[in-house]
């Protein structure tokens, strides 16, 4: 009688799974023609969030005098 199973092996093993959660927050500042409704100018910031508020005001402060670094944006000739 032949082998019908093939040269294949069935084995067990182990895998690990790493899980890692951060929480990241965003921040969309948009300046918009209103009359016009036309969007101006655009920033996005993100950054992972503190446990502690008051970390998180100071990455917010930080972050929006970033985006404004960038504005006025560069006017095209």
């Amino acid at each position: 009688m032949t082998n019908m199973c093939g040269p294949w092996s069935i084995g067990g093993g182990f895998a690990t799974v790493n899980q890692n959660i951060e929480n990241v927050g965003s921040l969309i500042v948009d300046l918009v023609d209103a009359p016009q409704n036309q969007l101006i100018w655009r920033a996005v910031g993100t950054d992972t969030l503190s446990d502690k508020p008051e970390k998180n005001a100071e990455k917010i402060q930080k972050t929006v005098a970033k985006m404004f670094q960038k504005y006025p944006p560069n006017q095209k000739k």
